[in-house]
């Protein structure tokens, strides 16, 4: 339970790429698959922070509540072990572990895309 409370957020930095838009140097990268996959990634970065948000909310809506409601989290134990059967139970952590995977796929996504990105990158600064 204790590290199920215990949750990070990707903060990722995108002034460098706010920067560039914004002020049209986009438009100086020469190579099109670079420039697209500067947006790609930082669409990306956007729906990670998507899945980010939908997660917070889901654990503050229903992982916290049932926590505070069930669990001691001084002593580490539920007020009643029997609630470890019931549907409430099952339907919190489900839909937790469910969110739990959906960043990790979303995570790991994002961490092949920066490879590539990477790559594209020392590719066209040579």
């Amino acid at each position: 339970m204790s590290q199920i409370i215990m949750i990070n957020k990707l903060e990722p930095y995108t002034g460098t790429y706010e920067d560039i838009t914004n002020s049209g140097n986009l438009n100086l990268i020469k190579s099109f698959d670079l420039k697209t996959k500067i947006v790609n990634y930082q669409l990306s970065i956007k729906g990670a922070g998507f899945v980010d948000e939908f997660f917070y909310k889901y654990v503050s809506d229903f992982v916290m509540p049932f926590t505070f409601d069930e669990f001691d989290i001084i002593n580490g134990e539920f007020q009643n072990n029997e609630i470890i059967n019931s549907y409430k139970f099952s339907n919190v952590f489900a839909g937790y572990f469910s969110m739990i995977q959906q960043r990790y796929f979303t995570y790991k996504s994002l961490l092949l895309e920066s490879y590539s990105y990477r790559e594209a990158l020392k590719e066209n600064i040579n």
